[in-house]
């Protein structure tokens, strides 16, 4: 409500004075309901567990993991998908992105393996 008079009407209001304001007035905000995650209701694809939880490695760039981490900023969501190396906890390579979809990790691995000369693999 304070960003919408300030943006249409150009009022510079305090946030406790709109507050007041509305429940004098007997107004009420609507509140945005959150979404919850749905998993894909078709088969699944679960990949093998080569790690077996094993977290340490004995030499660099042996093992890898990634991660992806929202960042929510104002109303937009970010996605931070990240590659570690398990031998010194280094993050190896990062990209940021707008969407959360598959190609996320396989952009970030990708380009990852090809700046460090990796043979491509099939």
């Amino acid at each position: 409500m304070k960003y919408l008079l300030h943006k249409e009407y150009g009022y510079k209001l305090n946030r406790n004075t709109v507050q007041k304001l509305m429940q004098k007035h007997r107004l009420q905000c609507r509140v945005k309901k959150k979404r919850r995650f749905k998993a894909d209701q078709g088969p699944e694809m679960i990949a093998p567990n080569l790690l077996a939880r094993s977290f340490t490695a004995t030499a660099p760039n042996e093992k890898w993991i990634t991660d992806i981490t929202y960042i929510q900023y104002g109303s937009t969501t970010m996605y931070l998908a990240t590659i570690l190396d398990l031998f010194n906890n280094e993050i190896v390579a990062y990209k940021l992105f707008d969407h959360q979809q598959t190609p996320l990790v396989m952009d970030v691995l990708k380009s990852t393996l090809e700046a460090r000369n990796y043979p491509e693999r099939r």
